[in-house]
């Protein structure tokens, strides 16, 4: 009975790693507003996002010139969509998105079904600036910033299921790995086998240091496929970037199992050279 409830109480220690460790490289992005705002921009900026955001705000241009009676050809609407890339490509970029990224943080957090919305009134000033680099007569043609569109990064799936649980977790997942120490002292007090503990706990947190590179290496393709037509790119590229931290998070999650083996191999019972024999 002891031993079983031992075995639990290792469970119950692996639990809680599991949270902490997930916490430690995507919770925290999903909720310290600054490192949020880093992955989005840094996303927004990349190839992936350059295009989307591109493609949406030449739908936008094209769609407001039609609105002022304006026909324009293909060969107008590549020359602005030209401009409109070369404007999201610039650093100043990331900084003028900024504003926009914060506020979308804190939607959201209120309801990530929503995806990660991102105003992109505030990106006029660069666009008018490219577009009169490439050709001053074509600046008259940037609508206003009101007509400029919201850009979405849909969070669905895993997504969506990491933004609610980190919400939950938010102020709890450090007194959840406190209880996670306390389920394995509990487990070592209860049973005398302590070496068995040890490796049993040792060998489950090797198992989690596994757990980071596989959310690293299918999570974005999961939010590619999950995605609406358009946006799979860039919510790849989200994803990417927000389970950016694995690499530290694994190597400590297996640093500590490893820590664990070597308590059990010195604390393992050691038989004398007559023992066994009889």
């Amino acid at each position: 009975m002891r031993g079983a409830l031992a075995t639990l109480l290792v469970a119950a220690a692996l639990a809680a790693a599991l949270v902490v460790q997930t916490m430690a490289y995507v919770g925290r992005d999903l909720l310290e507003t600054r490192r949020f705002a880093d992955v989005t921009v840094a996303a927004l900026r990349s190839e992936a996002g350059t295009a989307l955001v591109a493609r949406t705000l030449t739908d936008a241009l094209a769609a407001d010139l039609g609105r002022r009676g304006i026909a324009p050809g293909d060969a107008l609407l590549a020359r602005v969509d030209a401009a409109v890339r070369q404007a999201t490509a610039r650093p100043e970029v990331g900084g003028a998105l900024r504003p926009a990224v914060v506020a979308a943080h804190r939607e959201v957090l209120a309801r990530p079904e929503r995806g990660v919305r991102v105003d992109l009134a505030l990106l006029r000033p660069g666009v008018v600036a490219a577009v009169g680099g490439v050709d001053p007569a074509l600046t008259p043609l940037v609508p206003a910033a009101s007509a400029f569109p919201t850009l979405t990064v849909p969070l669905d799936g895993g997504a969506e299921a990491a933004v609610h649980a980190a919400r939950r977790l938010r102020d709890g997942w450090p007194a959840l790995a406190l209880a996670g120490i306390a389920a394995l002292l509990g487990a070592l007090a209860l049973t005398s086998s302590r070496a068995a503990v040890l490796r049993g706990a040792g060998a489950g947190l090797l198992v989690l240091a596994l757990v980071p590179p596989l959310v690293r290496a299918l999570a974005p393709e999961a939010a590619r496929a999950a995605a609406p037509p358009g946006t799979g790119p860039l919510a790849a590229e989200f994803t990417r970037r927000l389970a950016g931290g694995w690499v530290e998070v694994a190597a400590w999650t297996a640093a500590g199992g490893l820590a664990l083996l070597a308590l059990a191999a010195v604390s393992a019972p050691r038989r004398g050279p007559g023992r066994g024999r009889r």
